[in-house]
């Protein structure tokens, strides 16, 4: 499965989007004025079945509600990334074969959701992603990720897709959560989100990066000299995700 690029419907919004809605991040130059739309009847149902397998914020570890807030807060941020990070506009079947691993630890903040700092950033095959909730037994989510994945295609003419981010917290080092039951959580998509268990103590969820033809080809993503990973560092290490803009 593919996006089919078509350059004459390249808008420099989403489809659908309310006027002027832009995402832009406080400092970082080289993200600014990205387009990211917040539709929640195109989620919803593709949310659905994370939300009926295990969406229980009452039976929450504190590592689990840290990193839901981590996502939550830098979604805008995560979506920037995973563009060129999976060089979509050069390369769009990229979003069918690779998915990006984010490696996070925890850390002190004032601010709820940023209680983690960026380790790594990864591209990986996908056939590596599905190995990692083989062994959780999300076969489930990654066969629903692929059958919402063909409705919106066909849906949207092939103009929007999902890609893959999985986000991995580890709980160590000297800010580590106390208490916890988990040493490692793991999770990638919207909220909200479905965990599980891995033999080694890992939690891991499922999160979907909605995409358009439209936002892949913004022009910011053009730029050669882009540093995708440096600008999400930037902007997880000092607490300025980007923003919504209406």
């Amino acid at each position: 499965m593919r996006l089919h690029i078509q350059q004459q419907q390249i808008s420099p919004a989403y489809e659908g989007s309310e006027a002027g809605a832009v995402a832009t991040p406080a400092r970082p130059p080289s993200m600014d004025s990205l387009p990211i739309q917040q539709d929640w009847e195109r989620h919803k149902s593709s949310c659905k079945l994370y939300t009926e397998v295990g969406n229980s914020a009452s039976n929450e570890s504190k590592l689990q509600r840290h990193l839901r807030l981590w996502t939550a807060r830098f979604d805008s941020s995560l979506t920037c990334a995973i563009v060129p990070a999976l060089d979509l506009q050069n390369n769009p079947t990229n979003i069918d074969t690779h998915g990006l691993i984010i490696r996070l630890q925890p850390r002190k903040h004032s601010e709820s959701g940023s209680r983690f700092t960026l380790q790594s950033a990864t591209v990986v095959p996908m056939a590596q992603l599905k190995l990692l909730y083989e062994a959780a037994g999300g076969n489930a989510v990654f066969q629903e990720h692929a059958r919402q994945r063909a409705a919106l295609q066909k849906k949207s003419g092939g103009r929007e897709d999902y890609a893959t981010m999985l986000v991995i917290a580890q709980n160590t080092g000297d800010d580590a959560f106390p208490g916890d039951r988990f040493d490692t959580d793991m999770r990638c998509g919207h909220l909200p989100w479905i965990f599980y268990a891995l033999p080694n103590q890992l939690l891991s969820s499922f999160k979907p990066i909605f995409l358009t033809i439209s936002f892949i080809q913004s022009p910011q993503f053009r730029d050669p000299s882009l540093a995708w990973r440096e600008t999400l560092m930037i902007q997880v290490e000092n607490d300025i995700p980007n923003r919504i803009v209406i």
